[in-house]
């Protein structure tokens, strides 16, 4: 997972591409810059976006909708001169309940709402996505975008005593 533009390119390795609600992604930036640049620095992205559907309450029309319900940014590296090839190993918490967020649409006429949405087979979808950039200021960044799978942990079954 390669993307080089101008300034250098960036590699995001993750063992994986499917996670559990919960469970710790461990992964490897890899950074190689063309020519000696000035940075704001390295860092690592995990976000959840959700697209979901409501209903125009004035004309009754169906609105596609997205929002972002997770962000978390990790700096793996400070605000200097890059130059060459760097590596940095990095780890990110994936929260419990990771596809649990609540619906945008509250109260009666939400929870009706959503009740015709999943009756007429429209769903809200959440797609995560882990991003590594060099921040370049005033500049284009260098960055590799990955999206990931996130599933809720099996419940265990009851023995039914």
């Amino acid at each position: 997972m390669v993307f080089g533009l101008g300034a250098g390119k960036i590699e995001l390795e993750i063992p994986k591409l499917s996670y559990v609600g919960g469970e710790t992604i461990e992964g490897k930036v890899k950074l190689k810059v063309n020519n000696p640049i000035r940075a704001k620095g390295v860092r690592v992205v995990l976000t959840a976006t959700e697209e979901y559907n409501s209903r125009d309450r004035k004309t009754g029309r169906i609105e596609k909708n997205t929002r972002t319900i997770f962000n978390f940014e990790k700096e793996l590296d400070t605000e200097r001169e890059y130059s060459g090839e760097s590596e940095y190993d990095f780890s990110l918490d994936l929260p419990d309940g990771a596809t649990n967020y609540p619906s945008p649409d509250e109260g009666a006429l939400g929870a009706a709402f959503n009740v015709l949405n999943m009756v007429s087979g429209v769903m809200r979808r959440i797609k995560w996505t882990i991003r590594a950039k060099l921040d370049i200021p005033m500049g284009l960044d260098v960055g590799k975008t990955v999206q990931i799978s996130v599933s809720e942990p099996k419940k265990p079954q009851s023995s039914g005593f």
